[in-house]
Order: structure tokens, then sequence, then C-alpha cells
């Protein structure tokens, strides 16, 4: 997996930066804004790495998929032998 480095500006961020600003007037607050701004962000980081996941495990369903379909269309052509004019009867 690649690593995530999207540098975004959002609610989370909104969030942080007005805990940082209200810290001197309301601690409690403050400090409130804080925790949801991290915890929001910590929870777009995990949807964004589920989704990377679930690409690259459907990415390999696909392929196990395909091979499988080869492999049985091989082995059932050789099942089925043929004459020598080529024709099955």
């Amino acid at each position: 997996m690649k690593p995530v480095n999207k540098i975004s500006f959002g609610m989370s961020e909104v969030l942080v930066l007005g805990s940082f600003l209200l810290y001197s007037q309301n601690f409690a607050f403050s400090m409130t804004l804080f925790g949801l701004g991290l915890f929001g962000k910590f929870m777009a980081y995990s949807m964004e790495l589920q989704a990377q996941k679930q690409a690259a495990e459907n990415g390999e369903k696909t392929i196990k998929s395909i091979t499988d379909t080869i492999t049985n269309a091989v082995a059932l052509g050789s099942i089925g032998g043929t004459t020598k004019s080529g024709k099955f009867h």
C-alpha cells in the first residue's frame, strides 16, 4: 500500500485551529474542539485507508477470477477430444 499524503483544509482543521484560538479564554471548550478535530481527522483517514484496501482486494479477486476462467477453459478444451477430421461427430 502506498501512504496517504493528501493535504487538505477541512472541518477538522478548522476545529483544531479554533481550539488554539480559544485556548486562553475557555480551556474546556478549547479541548472539546481539539478532541472533535482529531477524531474527525482520524475517521477521515481510516475511511480513506479502508477504501484503498477494498480497491486492492477487488483487484485481486478480479485477477483470480480471470485466471480461473482461463484455466477452466483450457481444461475443458482438452477433455473433449477431436477426430482427425477436426469434427466431434
